[in-house]
């Protein structure tokens, strides 16, 4: 589920995480914290994922079917 929610994330999605990272109302809250949250989700994901089939299984797959540059 963490690679379809976050394979792509529109700045929609991202601004929500950024503020959620962010807690302080001071800090900007624009998109770049949620993409490095993001980014960070995806990788465990793929770590994950890995732990059971092999690395390159994964990247394909992240590629093919999740549209990831991994």
């Amino acid at each position: 589920m963490v690679l379809i929610a976050f394979g792509n994330p529109s700045e929609t999605t991202l601004r929500p995480l950024s503020e959620a990272v962010t807690p302080s109302p001071r800090a900007s809250a624009g998109p770049g914290v949620g993409a490095a949250w993001a980014a960070r989700a995806r990788e465990t994901a793929i770590d994950v994922l890995a732990e059971h089939d092999s690395l390159e299984e994964v990247l394909e797959r992240a590629k093919t079917d999740w549209s990831l540059d991994a």
